[in-house]
């Protein structure tokens, strides 16, 4: 093997792996939106919070509505 021939390969074979990395990309599918969200830690954590944050705050709300009022001696 001549110093031509595997310098031609190596830079070959440098060539595939650009055009496979290209071809990885464009072949990217686009996410689904939920995907996304799933992804997304922090969302996740901040959704983590508020939800129960505000479920549990309205429910109190609906409970301090529905106590009759103290009658009076």
């Amino acid at each position: 093997m001549s110093q031509e021939t595997v310098a031609e390969r190596k830079e070959q074979k440098v060539a595939k792996a650009q055009s496979d990395d290209t071809e990885e990309t464009i072949s990217e599918e686009p996410k689904h939106p939920i995907q996304k969200l799933m992804d997304n830690v922090w969302l996740l954590f901040a959704l983590g919070l508020v939800i129960p944050i505000l479920s549990y705050t309205v429910w109190g709300w609906i409970e301090l509505m529905m106590v009759p009022p103290a009658q009076l001696p």
